[in-house]
């Protein structure tokens, strides 16, 4: 969950306006009582802001563990995506025939999975794409509502063909496929 870095002032207060017109009148009513009575013991139970505070701090604790788990949670996938990126990368590398065709066809999956890694990234953040993606995409003719599992899919499709191409048996190509299964799963 990605959260603003500055909130409005006039946000906050329009969330606490109730309860910040009952403190006012409260100090109000204090200052009233012992400026015109001459009232000096008003005084509030312990056991008042005791429960309060004791509820505003597990509150607190149980908000911070679960933004800390939510923290967490991304930075394990996140770890994941990068790991099986490379992965990818160096299983092309290594499980590939030597052939003069292998070094085009790992750099084309290497540009790829890099703008799969950016393209998950801006949607995962809502925004739109940088030129760099924009051309990348239109270059390639990846379209789709999920631009990310488009290029997933683009893959899916070039290693059908490289598999065909190359022969490769099927334990090599179960391998490739569960690396972007696994990438597939990261992202969600």
């Amino acid at each position: 969950m990605l959260l603003r870095n500055n909130i409005p002032i006039t946000y906050i207060f329009g969330k606490i306006k109730k309860e910040l017109l009952y403190v006012v009148l409260y100090s109000v009513g204090v200052v009233i009582l012992y400026q015109n009575f001459h009232i000096t013991r008003i005084s509030i139970p312990i056991a008042v802001p005791a429960l309060l505070g004791t509820i505003i701090s597990l509150l607190l604790a149980f908000r911070s563990n679960q933004a800390y788990d939510r923290w967490w949670e991304a930075r394990i996938l996140w770890g994941a995506i990068v790991n099986d990126s490379r992965t990818f990368i160096r299983q092309l590398i290594h499980l590939l025939p030597n052939d003069d065709r292998k070094a085009q066809y790992v750099k084309d999956f290497a540009i790829r999975q890099s703008m799969w890694c950016y393209a998950l990234g801006y949607r995962l953040r809502k925004e739109s794409f940088p030129s760099f993606l924009s051309a990348y995409l239109e270059r390639e003719n990846i379209t789709g509502d999920h631009l990310p599992n488009a290029l997933l899919s683009r893959h899916a499709a070039d290693l059908a063909a490289v598999s065909t191409e190359f022969e490769l048996n099927a334990n090599i190509q179960v391998q490739l496929e569960t690396t972007l299964q696994r990438l597939t799963d990261a992202m969600g």
